[in-house]
Parts: structure tokens; C-alpha cells; sequence
């Protein structure tokens, strides 16, 4: 049994013809696919860019707010003046929407989720146990002798525990990745 082998030249003008077009063809269909998923790939990771750089906008806009805060309420117990309140009152405004923002920018990350619930204890904290109460301390005593008893309570450098605690926590927000 003699078995012929198969030349090119054996093959017949159809196939031949068949052959040379089927060949590009199919090849432009697979870098089609792979343009397709390419192109999808890009979009998905500038997506992911871009939700990164709102998030970190954001965490950078809550520290700003944060520090006006602290600032704020650090003015008006130095001077006694009701104009360095507002600031500290319109900041806090503007810190509840940044936690509520960025918890809402990182849902698809609990980790992050709790970091913020974190964030947003101890902002809430320093509000009820340093900004109100010596806010209050320095409108019942104006200018009185007793803010002797204000540098006391300042000295004490409670806010700046939760200062600390806070830039911690935002710090570790903004490294830990999103």
C-alpha cells in the first residue's frame, strides 16, 4: 500500500483560493478579540483609577475640614469672638457629608467601611468631649480671670489625642489602598 503524501501543489484552486482568504481572516478575527478585551481591560482599570483619585480627594477634603475644625474652635477660645465658631460649625457639616461620602465611595471595601465608622467615631468624640465643652466654658467665662481655667483644660492636649488618633486613622485610610 502506497501511500501518496499530499503536496501543496496537489491541493486544488478552490482550496487554495479558500485557504488564502480564510487564513487573514481568521487571524484579524482573533486580534479583533484581543482588541476587544484589551480595550475593555483599559476602561475597567482607568475606572478603578478614577473612583482611587475621588476617594483620596475626598479623605484629602475631610482632614482639610477636620484641621478648619479644630482651627476654628481653637480660634474663638484664644480670642473669645463669636465670628471663629462658624467655621468650626460649617466644618462639621462639611466632615458629616466627607464620612458619609466616602463610606458610600468604598462600599465595595469593608475594611475601609469600618476604617471610616472609625473616622467618624473619633471626630464624634472630640466634638462632645473637647470642641462643646470648652466652646461652652469660653462663652460662660468671656474674658473673665477663669480662662486661666480654660489654658488649663487645653493643656491638658486631649484634642490633640484625637487629633492624633484621627490622622492615624486617615493616614492608614488612604495607605491601606482602595
Amino acid at each position: 500500500t502506497y501511500e501518496k503524501e499530499m503536496k501543496f501543489a496537489d491541493v486544488s484552486l478552490r482550496k487554495k483560493v479558500l485557504l488564502a482568504v480564510l487564513s487573514p481572516l481568521s487571524l484579524l478575527f482573533v486580534l479583533s478579540g484581543i482588541t476587544v478585551f484589551t480595550v475593555n481591560t483599559m476602561q475597567e482599570s482607568s475606572r478603578w483609577v478614577t473612583h482611587t483619585h475621588r476617594v483620596l480627594d475626598e479623605a484629602a477634603a475631610l482632614t482639610i475640614s477636620a484641621i478648619d475644625m479644630e482651627v476654628g474652635m481653637r480660634g474663638f477660645l484664644l480670642t473669645g469672638k463669636e465670628p471663629f465658631p462658624e467655621p468650626y460649625e460649617s466644618e462639621q457639616n462639611i466632615s458629616v457629608e466627607s464620612i458619609r461620602d466616602l463610606k458610600l465611595l468604598v462600599t465595595d471595601n469593608p475594611p475601609q467601611v469600618r476604617r471610616m465608622e472609625q473616622i467618624q467615631s473619633i471626630l464624634e468624640r472630640w466634638i462632645s468631649n473637647v470642641a462643646m465643652p470648652n466652646i461652652e466654658l469660653r462663652r460662660k467665662i468671656g474674658s473673665a480671670a477663669s480662662v486661666s481655667d480654660l489654658a488649663v483644660t487645653m493643656a491638658k492636649g486631649e484634642g490633640k489625642a484625637y487629633f492624633d488618633e484621627f490622622r492615624a486613622q486617615i493616614n492608614a485610610f488612604v495607605n491601606r489602598g482602595i
